[in-house]
């Protein structure tokens, strides 16, 4: 069976046990005992972390949880989009993982809710996507599971700012959730990506009309005093000019 922590004696008797250690060292030699004693006492808090099956099928139910509430903020957007007479955005990966990073910074604090960082997902994306519109919807919850999803759909939906967004002129999406707590992270990226290919620069140089060389209208072979010579021709200069 795991074992299971039932009060924080142990936790009170690690630390007394830790710091007389290293009270009865030597001044000069304290400071390495106490990097010692820090090291020992991590470890020994991690081993008495109480591991239950129900935290381990926690573990491993919420990444696939998290993937079903994107896609269900994308269906709830995409659901508006169609009752408005707008065409559906269809989901990308990629723009899906640039979003999840940024709600998992900030859910674990790195950044603010927000947007900060913007410019750099949107540099990030353009390597591999070619767009020439971008936006992007932040938002965060503590509701249950069950209504988390749509809960943040309709609270953007209320924002004019975000609405916009999700009526805007994009063809293409990603959503990305994080979770802390029982707060819920949101982060949806919206792109117009380009219909149109670039026209290559050697399309450009065969599509360019091309120019006639000026031919002369008489033929110099035809002046006086032109004359054939092996090898080619030559010219009789007249004395009198």
């Amino acid at each position: 069976m795991p074992y299971e922590r039932s009060s924080e004696q142990w936790q009170f008797a690690m630390v007394r046990v830790l710091i007389r250690q290293v009270s009865n060292e030597p001044p000069t030699r304290r400071i390495g005992k106490l990097h010692q004693a820090c090291r020992t006492f991590l470890f020994l808090l991690a081993w008495l972390v109480p591991i239950t099956d129900n935290s381990l099928a926690h573990a491993q139910r919420e990444p696939a949880d998290l993937t079903a509430l994107e896609r269900q903020v994308h269906d709830l957007v995409n659901s508006h989009r169609t009752a408005m007479g707008l065409a559906p955005l269809a989901y990308n990966e990629e723009i899906a993982a640039s979003a999840r990073q940024h709600s998992r910074d900030m859910a674990l604090g790195y950044v603010g809710l927000g947007h900060e960082g913007v410019e750099k997902r949107r540099t990030s994306l353009a390597k591999t996507l070619s767009f020439s519109q971008f936006g992007e919807n932040v938002g965060t919850n503590n509701y249950d599971y069950s209504a988390a999803a749509e809960t943040a759909a309709a609270e953007w939906l209320k924002s004019s700012g975000h609405r916009q967004n999700i009526e805007g002129n994009f063809n293409l999406t990603g959503v990305g959730i994080a979770h802390a707590g029982s707060t819920f992270f949101f982060t949806q990226i919206f792109v117009l990506t380009d219909r149109t290919a670039r026209p290559s620069a050697k399309a450009d140089r065969a599509a360019a009309p091309s120019q006639p060389k000026a031919q002369s209208s008489a033929d110099p072979r035809q002046r006086p005093g032109r004359k054939r010579v092996p090898g080619g021709w030559v010219q009789d200069i007249d004395p009198t000019h």
